[in-house]
Order: C-alpha cells, then sequence, then structure tokens
C-alpha cells in the first residue's frame, strides 16, 4: 500500500477538480455542513470524487494514503479503550478517584469508532482501499495506572500525528474534516493527562512526528496483517 511520505509535500500545483464549496457567505466554514460532512453519519455528505480517472490521479492517491495512515491510531484507539472498559468496572474508577472516568472514556471509545468509520468512509469515496484493522497485541492490563500510561502515550502519539501530516493533505474540504478530529484527540490526551496526574498542556504549543516516530510508538501494540 502506498504511503505518505514528508518529501511528498504539497506543490504549486492545481488541486483536485473544483469541489462544491462547504462555506458559508464570507468565507467561514458552515458548521452544520462541516459537522454533516466529517463527524455525521460516516461522512457522507462530502462530496468526494470517486473516478476511475480521478483515482488515477496521484495527489487523490497521495490523500488516500494519509487518510489510511491515519486509520492505524484510530484502529489501536479503538482497541485501546475496547479493552480497558471491559478491564476496569464503575468501582474500580472510584476506587481509583476517578467516579466518572468510565462514562468519559465510553464517549471516547464511541468517538474513536465514529473517527475510524469517517476516515475509511473518506477513502473509499477517493476510490481506494481503507486500511483494514489488523488487530491489537493488548494484554490484560494489571491496574488503573498502567493502563493511562499507555493511553497517555498512544493519545499523544495520535496528536502528533494528525498536527504533523495535516498539511500534506491536497484538499481543502480533507484538511478542514482532519483537523476537526485531531481537535477531539487533543481533548482526549488531556484528559488522560489528567487522569495520570500530569499537565493537560505541557507546552505551549504540540510538537509534529514524523511518520516512523509516531507509528513507532504504536507499533508494539499492533497486531501484523502479515
Amino acid at each position: 500500500m502506498f504511503e505518505p511520505d514528508e518529501s511528498m509535500r504539497k506543490a504549486d500545483t492545481p488541486l483536485h477538480p473544483a469541489q462544491p464549496d462547504l462555506t458559508a457567505p464570507g468565507g467561514q466554514v458552515s458548521r452544520r455542513h462541516l459537522l454533516a460532512a466529517v463527524l455525521g453519519t460516516g461522512a457522507a455528505a462530502l462530496p468526494l470524487p470517486a473516478s476511475a480517472a480521478v483515482t488515477a490521479d496521484p495527489r487523490v492517491v497521495f490523500d488516500a494514503a494519509v487518510l489510511n495512515y491515519l486509520l492505524k491510531f484510530e484502529y489501536i484507539q479503538v482497541a485501546l479503550y475496547t479493552n480497558a472498559l471491559a478491564r476496569f468496572t464503575d468501582r474500580d474508577w472510584t476506587t481509583f478517584g476517578a467516579p466518572t472516568a468510565r462514562q468519559t472514556l465510553t464517549e471516547f471509545l464511541s468517538q474513536e469508532q465514529s473517527h475510524a468509520a469517517t476516515l475509511q468512509d473518506l477513502v473509499r469515496r477517493l476510490g481506494v482501499a481503507s486500511q483494514p484493522d489488523c488487530g491489537d497485541r493488548f494484554t490484560r492490563f494489571r491496574d488503573i495506572p498502567s493502563f493511562l500510561s499507555v493511553a497517555l502515550a498512544l493519545e499523544n502519539a495520535g496528536v502528533s500525528a494528525y498536527l504533523g501530516i495535516l498539511s500534506m493533505l491536497r484538499t481543502p474540504e480533507l484538511q478542514t474534516g482532519v483537523a476537526s478530529i485531531s481537535s477531539v484527540e487533543s481533548r482526549h490526551a488531556a484528559f488522560i493527562g489528567v487522569l495520570s496526574g500530569e499537565s493537560p498542556a505541557p507546552a505551549p504549543a504540540d510538537t509534529p512526528k514524523s511518520r516512523a516516530e509516531a507509528l513507532g510508538i504504536i507499533d508494539p501494540y499492533v497486531h501484523s496483517c502479515d
């Protein structure tokens, strides 16, 4: 499968064929259209071309590769919260001192599932096969602190991955949609940081990671598709 690379950043070339405008009068992004397009029912409202001719466009193939790269992070985060919710009860979290945490993590799982489904649909609408979910290598978490340690590392890796690759997307609508997912990932990382006893915002600016750096963090937890 084609993989995005930092050396292939967008040049001063035309973008894809003109896309329908998702902006409101005055150039402001329409919240209704954005939510419907990106965070709604599988991004069905986002009008992206999927013809064979467009799929052959290397810029479209590249955008699909970027989305498939991000899917790897969404899959492992879905697995992370699925495992944690199966492992720890409300009583466990109450004993830990965070009685409402399990409900919040349940919401996080739903959001990660929505992110994955949205990215899958966007890739398919570009006429490319979506990255499969190869499963995970999580074992039973020993205790809540051990879960939080892994969760913080994976959520921060996801934030850095989105940040590092966002500007590489060639389609403006995709940039907007991916940015809206990235901001939610940042909130997840902040919440996990607070539960871990760390600052929710340890630096004035997040640092993007290269593809190799970000994948190096999640790879120990991802099962091989081979």
